[in-house]
């Protein structure tokens, strides 16, 4: 593989896979998180309190934690590999 088909795959690694990873980010946190203020009185799931954080200086409203921005980018890196290679391989056909 030349130096130039290197740096082409690596780039159409990043992009899909930050923009994967941004759109994962916004769906997870709308789909788990509808209501900020709703964990003030309910007992909080073992799921959410591995996937946000609730510090005071919020309000004990839920952060993305240190897991979940890991997780996020690397689901989303993995995806676009899978999708590259796909594109790759068709055009190589």
């Amino acid at each position: 593989m030349s130096r130039t088909n290197k740096i082409i795959t690596i780039i159409f690694l990043s992009i899909p896979g930050i923009i994967i990873s941004f759109i994962l980010f916004f769906l997870l946190q709308s789909i788990l998180i509808p209501d900020e203020c709703k964990y003030h009185v309910e007992n909080i799931p073992w799921y959410i309190e591995l996937m946000f954080d609730f510090p005071s200086w919020n309000g004990c409203h839920p952060c993305p934690s240190n897991f979940q921005y890991g997780l996020i980018f690397i689901f989303g890196i993995f995806l676009s590999f899978i999708t590259t290679n796909k594109l790759i391989s068709k055009n190589r056909e």
